[in-house]
């Protein structure tokens, strides 16, 4: 018998190649079986049961045959199950090795012969990008998960076609349609090309807002960074190009405008967003439900057991009758984590607890601090520098081997390293170590430390005339 699934298709069948009953059921069994006893509900062989006695596999040229082995359900000795060779398809085609996988059977020493017949996808060898102007090759390779002598599948190949057409909606060519092309180079090997057909790109040419009071349309625009497109500057900014990453993004933006501005229950939509019939041009609505605006009607502090009150309420700006203003409570969560990261307190946690007072419009903070333990530096590391010296680096560090970690030292460390301009980039991380310590790998990547310029002239007072400079 027969089992047999072709990739892609989504088709099962089941074809004889002995003599078979087709049940109503949709079960296969040779013609002197079709009245099988019940199987032994222990799950061991009993008398009536049909034993898989071999199993071989056909059709490898690239894949292990260990590797298509270790995902067989059914092992010789087993009792014969329709089910089980359905798994066995399932199994191997999971792989993403095959095109397609058929399952045969055959008589053999009383029992059955299984035959796993696979045929392998081919190996990609290179990868092709046509028609593309608008858009840098290296930024499509990025959106493609295929590589060159990997297995071809066709899932990854859907996803990379769905990747470079949202990447190219993203850029605003709403037009653009990507087409994937498949080139048998020799047997067992193939080419992919993905034919890309750009378009013209998609520009905003409203950027409206509905159910704002508070704030005028010309503020918010403001505030977000979908523009309308303008033909004198567009071209030289890209703004005015609809983006859904950006109007995404934009949604919070609206909302920080209005939680800084006292408005708590501030809701925003989602953009609608309308494409002209040309597809050429778009316009963005955003729905906004303002709510009203609070104040701060108490500032409260939970968990300080290292410092006063008074203490930790100097660094905080927040204070009672104040308009209620995120962006002033994100600041004063800084503030106070400061002031524990300058004791050696660097994971100290500062949350926010805010209970709204609907009927008296004032809201109510709590700053609960988790202190958490003081911290040491157990170990500096210093990595990425090939030119410059490990203690040109270390003496610009303003904290030391087994001394408490200072975070605003720290800070002032990452600062001084970059003051040098001696590196491309500057990155400190800690690794922790229980129970108080860290480790610190300060990770460089150096600029070029030298210059070197030739040229050179004529004139007719000095003839030929040349310079050499080294820096």
């Amino acid at each position: 018998m027969t089992r047999r699934r072709r990739a892609g298709l989504g088709r099962l069948g089941l074809v004889g190649l002995l003599g078979v009953t087709v049940c109503a059921a949709g079960v296969l069994l040779p013609h002197h079986r079709a009245a099988a006893a019940e199987p032994d509900p222990s799950g061991r062989p009993g008398p009536a049961d049909i034993i898989v006695k071999r199993i071989d596999i056909q059709g490898l040229r690239k894949i292990a045959e260990t590797t298509v082995r270790s995902k067989l359900p059914l092992r010789e000795g087993d009792r014969f199950t329709v089910d089980g060779v359905r798994k066995i398809i399932q199994e191997v085609h999971r792989l993403g090795y095959f095109e397609d996988v058929q399952v045969a059977t055959e008589g053999f020493e009383g029992g059955l012969r299984l035959v796993v017949t696979v045929k392998e996808w081919p190996v990609v060898r290179d990868i092709r990008y046509e028609g593309y102007d608008e858009l840098s090759l290296d930024k499509l390779k990025e959106q493609v998960s295929i590589r060159a002598g990997s297995f071809l599948d066709l899932r990854a190949l859907t996803n990379a076609t769905r990747g470079l057409t949202t990447y190219y909606r993203n850029q605003g060519y709403f037009q653009a349609e990507v087409i994937p092309l498949l080139q048998e180079l020799r047997p067992g090997e193939a080419a992919v090309t993905f034919v890309i057909r750009e378009g013209g790109r998609a520009r905003v040419r409203s950027v409206s807002f509905a159910g704002n009071h508070a704030a005028s349309e010309r503020q918010l625009r403001k505030a977000v960074e979908t523009t309308r497109y303008f033909w004198l500057t567009s071209w030289l900014t890209d703004s005015g190009l609809y983006q859904d990453d950006r109007a995404a993004q934009d949604v919070e933006r609206v909302r920080d405008y209005y939680l800084d501005r006292g408005y708590l229950q501030v809701q925003v939509g989602e953009p609608q967003v309308s494409l002209s019939e040309d597809q050429r041009w778009f316009d963005v609505v955003f729905s906004i439900v303002e709510g009203d605006q609070y104040t701060i009607s108490s500032v409260t502090f939970s968990g300080v057991t290292l410092f006063t009150e008074a203490e930790v309420r100097a660094v905080v700006e927040t204070a009672p009758g104040e308009l209620f203003r995120r962006s002033r409570i994100r600041a004063d969560i800084l503030a106070v984590t400061d002031l524990y990261g300058e004791r050696g307190y660097a994971f100290a946690q500062v949350l926010p607890d805010i209970r709204p007072d609907a009927a008296a419009k004032r809201a109510a903070i709590e700053f609960q601090v988790q202190e958490g333990e003081q911290i040491r530096v157990r170990r500096i590391d210093i990595a990425g520098n090939l030119k410059t010296r490990d203690k040109v680096i270390r003496r610009e560090l303003r904290v030391q081997e087994q001394e408490i970690l200072n975070t605003k030292a720290l800070k002032r460390s990452f600062e001084r390293l970059n003051n040098l301009n001696f590196f491309e980039s500057v990155e400190v991380a800690p690794t922790t170590r229980p129970p108080d310590q860290v480790d610190l790998e300060v990770r460089v990547k150096e600029k070029p430390t030298g210059t070197f310029s030739i040229g050179g002239g004529y004139s007719s007072v000095d003839r030929f005339v040349g310079l050499v400079e080294i820096t």
